[in-house]
């Protein structure tokens, strides 16, 4: 028999306790079908050495949200920004590259910036005024939004609790907890053959860091429509569990592989 890939000169760590460790290993087909000598006396389509690196059986993330991450892909990365002069800086060469519609961007703390304050909308409409900006903070539970895009939204001139407020009265752009939620779902989405596309090439990503199934929670009708989508016309790379989201009191939520 030929294995289709020979793994050798590898510290494998097989999580069999009679076996833990092996130093070679055969695939065909996908499976594993020998380990050490017999493995090596095995002739081969690819053989691969690997220099006494670790070779572990797939990682299997067991609560991953991968829909939003493909969309964040889309977004301004604020990860790392040290103030928010430099927060401005990178809306307004974003707003360049990308010079229609909602800009959407995520990973802010004010917490690292040299203002030591939260942004609001004043700062957003210096740069971008006449078209609608929501940036996420880092911990997805808070955002500000610009003038523009309170008005769209209907927040503007809201009286709901979870909108920060100058002392005055005047909202700062900045949202909280369920308000962050009313807005996200509101905000634009790519259609579903291009959202699939995303999804694609997270699942990809994340397969080539070793994950090779997920489990993909709370996924509402609109991430279900996109998965179904995929299957239809992608090789999905790892195992996909989808949870969706109940709506029902108390009731758990039913899965679906993919």
């Amino acid at each position: 028999m030929e294995a289709d890939l020979l793994l050798v000169n590898a510290l494998i760590w097989t999580f069999d306790p009679e076996n833990p460790e092996a130093r070679s290993l055969a695939i065909r087909d996908g499976k594993i079908i020998a380990l050490d000598d017999k493995a090596e006396r095995m002739a081969a389509k690819r053989v691969v050495d690997l220099d006494g690196r670790i070779v572990t059986p797939g990682f299997v993330d067991a609560h991953i949200h991968p829909m939003s991450l493909s969309l964040l892909s889309e977004w301004l990365d604020l990860r790392g920004v040290l103030s928010i002069s430099e927060l401005k800086k990178r809306l307004a060469l974003w707003a360049q590259k990308n010079p229609k519609g909602w800009i959407l961007g995520r990973g802010w703390d004010q917490e690292f910036f040299e203002e030591r304050r939260y942004p609001t909308r004043w700062d957003l409409d210096e740069v971008v005024p006449d078209r609608p900006v929501f940036l996420l903070r880092i911990c997805g539970h808070v955002a500000v939004l610009n003038t523009k895009a309170l008005e769209l939204i209907g927040l503007l001139y809201s009286d709901r609790a979870d909108i920060l407020r100058e002392d005055s009265g005047r909202p700062t752009g900045i949202i909280v907890e369920d308000a962050v939620y009313e807005v996200y779902r509101k905000l634009p989405r790519p259609s579903i053959e291009d959202a699939a596309k995303l999804l694609y090439r997270t699942m990809r990503r994340l397969a080539s860091l070793g994950i090779s199934g997920i489990c993909s929670m709370d996924s509402k009708s609109y991430e279900l429509k996109v998965y179904r989508f995929m299957k239809q016309r992608y090789q999905i790379p790892i195992k996909v569990r989808v949870y969706p989201v109940s709506y029902t009191h108390l009731t758990l939520p039913t899965t679906e592989r993919v």
